[in-house]
């Protein structure tokens, strides 16, 4: 940090100076019911919802329901970071609408559905358990939106963990290619979810992320920087893996272990 201002960039003024704009544009995209690309696994002739707020009563906005989950944490985030700079009363308004308990329930039983879980795995169930642990931080700090947000959240939570339970010790290889279903990132964003709970006494879904990620990618050698990035990658597969590892290793082993991941990382 004291470098990237030593050049000259300063992250705490670049959000401060864009943070109303970036509420602006998370408060149109959880409106925004159309264009939307459903997934939808159909059991019967007709078994399609009419529209995507009749399927998803919250997160029925942007154009996924994992980019309308990132909308939300966004406005979570920002009442969290930059009160000031941002039209605070309007996002609380907008997440008092979203964060009903009726609402939430029904998400939760959405994503419990294999059909329509599966293609949310892992990305948006992990911008969902970061979504849960954003309110959990802004309730940390005093405030009592924060501590209803993450009382109507705990349903969805509660069943996502479950499917992380559930999927992570049958998953025998990761998914290792930059773009949404990318393992490590999914587990990252689960990641400080997770760590609360075992916080609180619940090690389950640490545990298993780090049984998972250990074996993954703890041996994990001589990877192949220079076919990065890929045609469709938004993730760099090796700095998604990188950046995981370097939270679930022990700091005196995370030198070793890069090292071996991506030797020649340190001459540049």
């Amino acid at each position: 940090m004291t470098t990237a201002r030593g050049n000259g960039f300063d992250p705490g003024r670049l959000l401060q100076a864009n943070a109303a704009a970036y509420a602006q544009v998370a408060l149109a995209n959880i409106e925004r019911e159309f264009p939307s690309g459903i997934h939808h696994t159909m059991e019967r002739p007709r078994d399609f919802p009419s529209r995507p707020r009749e399927r998803t009563p919250v997160f029925f906005g942007s154009f996924d329901w994992h980019s309308c989950v990132e909308m939300h944490w966004l406005l979570v985030r920002l009442l969290r970071l930059s009160p000031s700079a941002v039209p605070h009363q309007l996002i609380r308004n907008a997440l008092h609408k979203g964060f009903s308990g009726a609402g939430l329930r029904a998400e939760a039983e959405f994503i419990a559905q294999p059909g329509n879980g599966a293609p949310e795995r892992p990305y948006g169930w992990g911008w969902a358990l970061a979504l849960t642990e954003e309110a959990a931080r802004l309730a940390d700090g005093g405030d009592p939106d924060g501590r209803r947000w993450v009382t109507a959240l705990e349903p969805l939570a509660t069943t996502l963990t479950s499917s992380f339970l559930d999927w992570l010790p049958k998953a025998t290889y990761p998914v290792r290619y930059g773009v949404h279903p990318n393992s490590d990132n999914g587990l990252t964003r689960a990641l400080p979810y997770a760590r609360r709970r075992a916080s609180a006494g619940d090690t389950e879904l640490l545990d298993a992320i780090t049984a998972a990620a250990t074996r993954w990618f703890a041996v994990d050698a001589d990877y192949p920087a220079a076919w990065e990035p890929s045609g469709q990658d938004f993730l760099s597969p090796a700095l998604a893996e990188a950046e995981l590892m370097s939270y679930l290793l022990p700091a005196t082993e995370f030198g070793a272990w890069l090292t071996a991941f991506l030797p020649g990382l340190a001459a540049g």
